[in-house]
């Protein structure tokens, strides 16, 4: 106690020293022994001659055990780092352009993706925007593939996003028969070749029953390398043969029997994705389900919480590269404050990118207008839009211009309006390019198209 009693009267004493200006003693510098500079990356300090011999033995033993480790394999599996190729460098976008500007400028080639989101979110319409952009960007050489588990193509959302697909001609005649029986003009015959025109290789994986089968199909078109973009619509629809072989539907599944199959596709195609040949995308759309935690949590918390859940397997959640998670927005109405007026036009579209590898970041959130009519289906437009955001177009006087490498344009130059910008890049895909090559730069991304 007495020893506290004097260090407080010291304080005491210093304080009020202070306080009348008086200089308080500083205390003693501490002297610190000086240490010998380190050599952890090449072990104990020794001559140079002692380091060369360290080094060359080094080198010969790992030269020797690679020699090894590859006969064996009778393959090159180890090698050194700047001997490994990696196609993630080339992207599959959408041509959404904010969304591929999110995913490092588009799904990387040769890895597995999924498309999330609940029931009516547009999964399936953005699969068909990466293989209309494949399309556009590829031309006549494009080859895609869509393994059709649901069943059910909708011709039309297909030709709306871009994706030019030809229509069946039972479909085109059951269309002509509707408009006789409306009185109103048949499609010419102009129409119907158009409706017929395909861009590409497009094929369509159907008429199987198990997933076992369609499984099975689609890794035989991913191991072929011939396809840029493979897509699988959907996961949920996917029906293992343990439950296809049920005499009834009271009968109960064996459990988890739909992961269990995913998850030995997913083992195959694995060695797929190291082939450096194999550029090939894989997209699968997800659904998820009604998040019950929410409707169980106390509403100040409930209303942070999504009103789905995911139930992705882990093993897909293990093998995918991205997850683009999509969920409908607001409605898009004409702004008539009279209800009866009151027309929807079309809703915006959300994303989250919630997983991301290869040049993107997980939970990156961004949304786009999508209209009903032409305009919500023309991806172009959103060029446009993400273009203003990151100053590579620049609004001066009400007119519209271009910036490459911060210099105006030689052609996209005081566009008087955005009709006309848009209409510019649809007819000149090496224009359109140009454009989303410089927003991808303003923003960072070293993702390529082709």
């Amino acid at each position: 106690m007495a020893a506290k009693k004097i260090v407080k009267k010291s304080v005491k004493k210093a304080h009020a020293a202070a306080a009348k200006g008086a200089v308080v003693p500083k205390a003693a510098a501490m002297s610190m022994p000086k240490r010998e500079p380190s050599n952890v990356l090449n072990g104990p300090k020794t001559g140079a001659a002692d380091n060369d011999k360290d080094r060359r033995e080094r080198a010969a033993a790992v030269k020797a055990l690679a020699s090894k480790i590859n006969k064996k394999f009778d393959s090159e599996v180890i090698t050194t780092a700047d001997n490994v190729h990696s196609n993630a460098w080339l992207r599959r976008p959408s041509g959404i352009m904010q969304l591929d500007v999110d995913c490092g400028g588009g799904l990387p080639a040769g890895t597995f993706n999924t498309l999330t989101g609940p029931d009516g979110a547009g999964k399936t319409t953005l699969l068909y925007h990466y293989f209309a952009m494949h399309q556009r960007l590829y031309g006549n050489d494009s080859y895609v593939a869509l393994s059709a588990v649901e069943g059910g193509i909708d011709y039309f959302q297909a030709r709306r996003v871009g994706w030019i697909i030809p229509i069946p001609l039972e479909v085109i005649e059951a269309q002509q028969r509707e408009l006789a029986k409306r009185g109103v003009p048949l499609l010419t015959k102009e129409e119907v070749a158009d409706l017929r025109r395909e861009i590409g290789h497009n094929y369509i994986v159907k008429g199987l029953s198990t997933a076992e089968e369609f499984l099975d199909v689609t890794e035989q078109l991913l191991l072929s390398n011939i396809y840029g973009v493979v897509g699988l619509d959907s996961y949920e629809a996917l029906m293992p043969k343990s439950e296809a072989g049920l005499d009834s539907l009271e009968e109960f599944p064996v459990q988890a029997a739909r992961a269990s199959v995913v998850g030995r596709f997913l083992q195959h195609y694995g060695p797929i994705t190291r082939d450096i040949r194999n550029f090939t995308t894989f997209i699968m759309t997800c659904q998820v389900r009604y998040n019950r935690k929410k409707a169980e949590a106390q509403a100040h918390i409930a209303k942070y919480l999504k009103d789905w859940a995911g139930v992705v397997p882990p093993s897909v959640k293990h093998w995918r590269q991205y997850d683009v998670q999509v969920w409908s927005g607001g409605k898009i109405t004409n702004g008539s404050k009279e209800k009866e007026g009151k027309v929807t036009l079309g809703k915006d579209v959300n994303w989250e990118i919630t997983k991301a590898k290869l040049g993107g970041h997980d939970h990156v959130i961004g949304d786009t207008p999508y209209f009903y009519d032409a305009r919500g289906f023309n991806p172009l437009r959103t060029v446009l839009t993400a273009g203003i955001r990151y100053g590579v177009i620049k609004e001066i006087d009400g007119e519209l211009t271009f910036l490459r490498n911060g210099e105006p344009h030689s052609y996209l130059s005081q566009v008087p309006t955005a009709e006309h910008f848009v209409a510019a890049i649809q007819d000149d895909i090496n224009l359109e390019l140009e454009v989303r090559r410089e927003i991808l730069a303003a923003a960072g991304v070293k993702g390529s198209y082709t």
